[in-house]
């Protein structure tokens, strides 16, 4: 088994909340909810069709990212 994490490095990148919505259960949760940053790559925009694009012209490797195997 293989494990992945990605280590945001730019200093200009800040952590924003996973899902952009407002209803009270989500903004009282917001503290236990997934981070996403606030700039590509490590934002997501929701859209199949456009993360799409952006994978497939972006490259796999990049200092940020760390692989390992597991035990």
């Amino acid at each position: 088994m293989s494990t992945f994490s990605g280590q945001s490095q730019r200093e200009s990148v800040e952590a924003a909340p996973f899902m952009d919505l407002s209803s009270g259960y989500i903004q009282r949760a917001v503290g236990r909810l997934p981070r996403q940053g606030s700039k590509p790559p490590w934002r997501l925009r929701q859209s199949y069709v456009r993360e799409l694009l952006e994978l497939r012209r972006s490259k796999v490797e990049d200092p940020a990212l760390e692989f390992r195997r597991g035990s």
